[in-house]
């Protein structure tokens, strides 16, 4: 055998994992989790590409799934924490008010809940690993199912990142919301995703199993017919003043602020048709005006135009001293009537967690308001009205709760002028969607900066479509020429009315899906035992 010279190439041993570019092997290893996070957050607003929800945490559950138990709770943690950070980048906009702290409290959120999507993933591939049979799409399904509830009811509860919410566009998936909430529409979304992350040439049926739960998904085209629900004789008035948190804060404003809602609120009840009931958004009566001058305008306005007002103001309660978050009804015949103390506030934007124990977080976060004692019915122009106070809308059993009290629409008075223009406005007015879907009723929707107009008990959304000009006056654009994003960060009104409550889907409904669920979940447990005894 002859030696090889200096000169001839030496040939180059094959690579190795070791020696592969350390950039290549972290895309290799983090990458599926970064790129279900990115796809999940583009299928929310703004973006809402809403098909990508039922591919984008594929990626990560196949990743999940051939890891070892700890190694996929740090893939969903990765994935959680990216998902949430993009999709609540609306917080940061917090360091206007707040300073450098806000970015601080929402990478905060963000991590906590990405917490709860480590122990979800780390439990499934616990089971995968000593349970083989009971490792399969279901019991993933029914993890993030309990998951999403614990997000949203725990510590307060912040189930802002449902993905149930993405489906608000698609009335054929979201009416399954009103069989089981938006959980159920969230199961759909993972089993998908699942059976698409577990298939391959050996298990074929999990693709099959994907297109079933697909096409059992979009069956609602045919099971929930959108027949326009009976429209009542109660036509709303929403006012969109569009004013600025420095603005609504100054005390100099107050008078011109509560004036020019008042000439907007007289242009739209001097139209034709005229309304029922006049909405104004959340704290929209100004807290420096002297509560007996405030009240006495109201009284003339509802009074001077015949219709009902329903508005947000801060109440202050002298002989508790405490201040509270509400919403007032004033009549035409009697003047100001009933309110409602918001029950549930906002975790360092209403009342700071452990302020007593940790006080420098009452220097970089807002408190001071009080809790209400409970959930109450405000009557209104012939309506039973069940109110919401802005962030009450994620939560779904407050919605329901009204409407077993015997509610018939539902107000949500909210202002998000705090995240400019964000996202946050259009995620809210998803979430939004699914409380009328999921209760049938009509849902009202008034907001200082957008986006404002009413649901249908299917969903279905009608903008304010008039643009309010100097002095009050109001320059009406065709309704069918406004989509919802033309509204945004707008200075908008519209008179628009509100339809009855829509039929509840009936058992047969619960049934059909129950089937198609027990269905998959047999042939899931058959997988498994067989994988678990090959």
């Amino acid at each position: 055998m002859s030696r090889k010279t200096a000169h001839e190439p030496v040939e180059a041993a094959p690579p190795t994992p070791a020696r592969m570019p350390r950039l290549r092997h972290a895309a290799a290893v983090f990458g599926p989790a970064v790129l279900a996070a990115v796809l999940l957050s583009w299928a929310f607003p703004r973006f809402h590409w809403h098909p990508l929800a039922w591919v984008a945490l594929a990626p990560l559950f196949w990743r999940a799934a051939r890891s070892a138990p700890w190694a996929a709770a740090g893939h969903f943690l990765l994935a959680g924490w990216l998902f949430h950070s993009l999709l609540l980048q609306w917080l940061a906009a917090n360091i206007f008010w707040a300073g450098g702290w806000a970015l601080l409290g929402q990478q905060f959120l963000c991590l906590a809940l990405a917490l709860f999507w480590a122990v979800c993933g780390g439990l499934w591939a616990l089971l995968r690993q000593r349970w083989p049979r009971f490792g399969g799409p279901f019991t993933l399904g029914a993890l993030w199912v309990v998951m999403e509830w614990c997000q949203a009811n725990l510590f307060s509860g912040f189930g802002w990142s449902a993905l149930g919410y993405t489906q608000g566009a698609v009335p054929a998936v979201s009416q399954w919301a009103a069989v089981g909430g938006v959980g159920l529409v969230s199961l759909l979304i993972v089993l998908v995703n699942a059976n698409l992350a577990l298939s391959g040439r050996k298990h074929p049926l999990r693709a099959a199993a994907a297109a079933l739960l697909l096409c059992g998904a979009f069956a609602g085209w045919f099971m929930f017919p959108l027949v326009p629900p009976p429209f009542a004789q109660f036509r709303a008035a929403l006012v969109q003043p569009m004013y600025s948190q420095e603005v609504k804060w100054d005390p100099f404003y107050a008078p011109f602020l509560l004036d020019n809602l008042d000439a907007m609120s007289r242009s739209l009840a001097g139209g034709d048709p005229a309304p029922d009931l006049i909405v104004w958004p959340e704290a929209a009566v100004p807290d420096a005006i002297p509560e007996p001058k405030a009240a006495g305008q109201l009284s003339r306005l509802s009074k001077e135009t015949g219709a009902w007002l329903l508005t947000g103001y801060g109440r202050y309660d002298r002989e508790t001293r405490n201040a509270y978050n509400s919403m007032l009804v004033v009549s035409p015949e009697t003047g100001a009537g009933a309110h409602y103390d918001k029950v549930h506030l906002a975790p360092f934007g209403e009342y700071v967690p452990f302020g007593e124990y940790v006080p420098f977080l009452n220097a970089i976060a807002f408190g001071g308001v009080s809790p209400g004692k409970e959930q109450r019915l405000l009557d209104a122009a012939g309506r039973k009205l069940g109110p919401l106070v802005c962030f009450e809308v994620l939560f779904a059993p407050m919605a329901k709760k009204l409407r077993d009290m015997g509610a018939d629409c539902l107000v949500v008075v909210t202002n998000l002028a705090w995240f400019g223009a964000s996202n946050a406005m259009t995620q809210e007015l998803e979430i939004a969607r699914f409380r009328a879907i999921e209760t049938r009723l009509p849902l009202i929707h008034c907001a200082n900066s957008g986006i404002s107009g009413v649901f249908d008990g299917y969903g279905r959304f009608t903008p304010v479509s008039a643009r309010i000009t100097g002095n009050g006056q109001l320059y009406r654009y065709d309704p069918d020429e406004i989509a919802p994003a033309m509204v945004q960060g707008q200075r908008m009104a519209g008179v628009i009315d509100v339809p009855n409550p829509a039929e509840r889907p009936g058992l047969r409904f619960s049934l059909a899906m129950a089937a198609l669920l027990l269905l998959l979940w047999a042939a899931d447990l058959t997988l498994g035992w067989r994988k678990a005894h090959a």
